[in-house]
């Protein structure tokens, strides 16, 4: 039955700025969720996160989720550090329902797991969810899950409703901790293309936000009549989940009721992306051996990517002369040479020059990332070496374009921009909050520049 409703995408609003702002600039609004981290998390993607680059998102204050093709003994080490991980669904089951969690360490602490599949609609995946913290709570453990993706507001309703269980002390609470809504509108994903399953993402968020905020009535006016503070339980947590191409679609995702915003593509556009790099598109001839040497690195407004070499790069590098120079003082020692010979002179300049022209930064140029879904036929393959289903996913490559901290730093002064316009100065003030008009077609191409 075709439903007569419209839904909207990210690029059919705009925000309303409040009628008058008491803010006077845009530094008093605090856009973070908790110390310095953005209400960000990375796309669990082979081609945005790996284990060697997690710091880079942690220190731009960016949660990192590590993917499912890192090996799973990396990634358990990984969690008992208390870092984000990506599982299947057999991988969570034999974690944490057929007890192998026994196996991981000697001591119980917090698991912060992505249950990573691509249909968030199944009843057996919350069912076992419930199982699982039933077990984390007789084992005296946290567990917080992130499932998803779902694209249904009623979905949101259902697992607010049913996805829940008692815990020991008899307090009723919900199994799912954050859902990613969202099916089709990222970059890498052609499910909505070839499947049609799809809710437009915009209206989705929108529509589950209101879901959440009734129940929250419902149960306070529960509490007031009835006395049952042990049903008044936390909501699942909605992450944005697709779709995210600019600055703005995360301010939007945020003022229509999402708490957190996941991105990919975007974030495999950094250069510090796990994404294989190459330096030209045409023959995508891996470069990435290459970016090894290379630390602080900035972009320009052409996509021109300079670097420094990293010390180890310069100590491997500098050898050479450093050994020449220190052949000549041993000579020195010897009586051979003294300080004021031509060859003790010429062995410093040289040494000096080399180690300065190490020291310069280089021009590296322009820098493209392959980037693919993780349902693609790539995203297959990184994680079981081989293709083993009908693609829903693509492969692209896409130009690197700015630095991680850059991006951070145009994120965080463009949201504090839209707070301090819809008179919000912290992030819960912000969330849900601002009214947003619907476009006409021509605004719409006004707008998006």
């Amino acid at each position: 039955m075709i439903q007569n409703i419209k839904g909207y995408s990210y690029n059919d609003l705009t925000l309303i700025p409040a009628e008058i702002s008491n803010i006077s600039s845009r530094s008093e609004c605090n856009p973070f969720v908790k110390k310095h981290f953005l209400p960000i998390f990375t796309a669990p993607m082979a081609s945005v996160v790996s284990d060697q680059n997690i710091d880079s998102f942690y220190n731009n204050g960016i949660i990192p989720i590590i993917p499912r093709n890192i090996d799973i003994e990396i990634r358990k080490q990984e969690m008992n550090n208390q870092q984000w991980i990506a599982l299947s669904m057999k991988e969570f089951e034999d974690l944490f329902i057929n007890n192998y969690l026994d196996r991981i360490d000697d001591f119980r602490t917090h698991y912060f797991i992505c249950v990573d599949i691509a249909n968030g609609h199944m009843k057996s995946l919350y069912d076992k969810c419930i199982i699982a913290k039933k077990n984390a709570d007789a084992g005296d453990y946290k567990l917080t899950i992130m499932t998803g993706n779902i694209a249904n507001p009623k979905t949101y309703k259902w697992i607010c409703e049913n996805a829940t269980y008692l815990d020991k002390k008899g307090n009723r609470k919900c199994a799912i901790d954050y859902i990613r809504v969202g099916i089709g509108s990222g970059s890498g994903c052609i499910t909505s293309s070839n499947v049609s399953a799809h809710y437009p993402q915009a209206s989705l968020i929108d529509e589950c936000y209101q879901v959440k905020q009734n129940l929250k009535s419902e149960m306070l006016r529960e509490n007031a009549y009835e006395d049952l503070p042990k049903y008044n339980y936390e909501l699942p947590k909605i992450i944005a989940d697709g779709g995210i191409r600019n600055y703005d679609h995360v301010i939007k995702a945020l003022a229509l009721g999402a708490d957190y915003v996941m991105i990919g593509s975007l974030f495999a556009q950094c250069i510090e992306s796990a994404g294989e790099k190459t330096r030209n598109s045409d023959q995508k001839i891996s470069f990435a051996y290459t970016l090894d040497k290379y630390k602080d690195f900035s972009v320009d407004q052409n996509g021109n990517i300079k670097g420094y070499y990293t010390d180890e790069f310069i100590n491997e590098n500098i050898q050479p002369w450093k050994n020449k120079l220190d052949d000549v003082n041993d000579a020195i020692l010897k009586g051979q040479y003294t300080k004021d010979s031509s060859e003790y002179k010429l062995a410093v300049l040289e040494h000096e020059n080399k180690l300065k022209e190490l020291k310069e930064q280089k021009f590296i140029g322009k820098i493209d990332v392959k980037f693919f879904g993780m349902a693609s036929a790539d995203g297959q393959k990184s994680i079981s070496g081989k293709k083993t289903k009908t693609a829903e996913g693509i492969t692209k490559w896409l130009p690197v374009k700015y630095t991680l901290s850059g991006w951070v730093e145009n994120m965080v002064s463009y949201l504090r921009s839209a707070m301090s316009y819809t008179n919000c100065k912290i992030l819960n003030e912000f969330i849900g909050k601002p009214d947003l008009i619907v476009n006409s077609i021509s605004e719409i191409q006004a707008v998006n520049k």
